[in-house]
């Protein structure tokens, strides 16, 4: 394999299993800290969905106009997110496990210290 590939070619992570609500508590952690930006891609059906939440940001105002989504859906609160996010018509946080394939900004899910910290590995 060629170096341009090797760096420019798409990586793959073991998958990291989690319940629904580890990742609406890594959500909470990010806004928590003022670092709303969170973009895991899980699979479910053996389809990829994206999770997340996200924001705009300005030096003088930090993070505003936060979003938490799932997939094209968004949503305004955690809390209307846990209540209404659903994938092929199963509601997020009533599903057992999470297949987590990656997280879209460090790469390896296991890169986020909650799951360290909570013995997710």
């Amino acid at each position: 394999m060629g170096l341009f590939k090797k760096l420019f070619s798409k990586r793959t992570w073991e998958p990291l299993f989690c319940k629904p609500a580890d990742i609406f508590n890594l959500i909470k952690e990010c806004v928590d800290i003022n670092a709303p930006l969170l973009n895991l891609v899980i699979e479910y059906n053996g389809a990829e969905h994206k999770i997340g939440v996200t924001s705009d940001y300005s030096s003088a105002r930090g993070p505003f106009d936060t979003v938490y989504y799932c997939d094209d859906v968004e949503y305004s609160t955690l809390e209307e997110m846990q209540f209404s996010c659903r994938i092929d018509g199963k509601l997020f946080s009533e599903m057992d496990t999470v297949k987590i394939l990656r997280d879209e900004e460090v790469g390896d899910p296991r890169g986020n210290t909650y799951f360290e910290r909570n013995g997710i590995m």
